[in-house]
């Protein structure tokens, strides 16, 4: 007996009934934000078995809606500057679990979990796990071993685990060469700064999403912050140790005017001897180290 073949007309009721579950989950979605349903303390979503049931398993589709509600859930979260983002992960989860080959779920929510409150949700290890999950699905996808890295390195500090996922990811097909460099760059100790800026810059250069790409040139701008004040303070205490006293202003150094800051503000130079950001400049990633 011929299996057999869905018509034309029953893909697009099947589409239609989806697009019907959608419209109807919305508001529902919509009136638990921000999320309160507890049980035992524990956020309850949906799994991705009854909802692929709910949507006659058009699983692809509904990823692509959970995704979409991820992004939303962060950026809503973010720009009302909450420090807490409890359900990102398991949205990120549920959206891998409708469909596994969703790559940029782990490659870009990863960045979203692992940056520091208030830039990102503070969970590393979360995107760890996430990006593991997403690399046992492709093994062969360097992007990933590169996002790996990237959080091992700028979120963990851990330059070891950091070059091991970079040189993985350089024996992967069609990897980008810059993989060799920067894991042999974390092995050989080379300034974490300058990789640092390295890395965020590529990320600055490259994401499509303007989440990431204001995250990256924030933290682009709190590592050239970092780098100004320790050259300021350098040639203060120089001067603290040739007049046995601290400059009393920006002249002293022999400065017509205040230096700035990434974002032109002027440096402030504390009674102390101590530089300073303007409090009113908005680094967020600066003011979080």
């Amino acid at each position: 007996m011929r299996a057999t073949r869905p018509t034309t007309h029953s893909v697009w009721l099947g589409v239609l009934a989806l697009l019907l579950l959608a419209a109807a989950m919305q508001p529902a979605v919509e009136a638990r934000r921000p999320p309160t349903i507890l049980e035992n303390g524990r956020l309850l979503l949906p799994s991705a078995g009854t909802l692929s049931r709910l949507a006659l398993h058009y699983n692809g589709l509904l990823a692509d809606v959970y995704w979409t509600r991820a992004i939303q859930y962060f950026g809503e979260r973010h720009q009302t500057r909450q420090r807490s983002f409890p359900l990102l992960l398991p949205l990120l989860n549920l959206t891998l679990d409708l469909d596994p080959d969703l790559t940029q779920v782990a490659q870009y929510g990863s960045y979203f979990l692992a940056d520091k409150v208030p830039l990102g949700a503070g969970e590393p290890h979360g995107a760890i796990a996430l990006l593991q999950r997403a690399i046992a699905r492709q093994p062969d996808n360097w992007r990933l071993y590169y996002n790996l890295g990237f959080v091992y390195a700028l979120n963990l500090h851990d330059r070891q685990k950091a070059a091991e996922a970079f040189y993985r990811g350089s024996l992967r097909p069609n990897a980008h060469p810059a993989l060799k460099v920067l894991a042999a760059a974390f092995l050989q100790g080379r300034d974490e700064r300058q990789l640092a800026r390295a890395l965020w810059s590529e990320l600055y250069e490259t994401s499509p999403d303007p989440l990431i790409r204001a995250n990256a040139r924030d933290h682009l701008e709190a590592l050239q912050a970092e780098a100004d004040i320790e050259h300021w303070q350098a040639l203060i205490g120089d001067y603290a140790r040739r007049t046995g006293r601290a400059p009393a202003d920006w002249t002293a150094l022999g400065l017509a005017s205040p230096p700035r800051d990434p974002e032109g503000r002027a440096y402030h130079l504390t009674a102390g001897g101590r530089v300073e950001l303007d409090p009113a400049t908005a680094i967020a990633s600066f003011q979080s180290h």
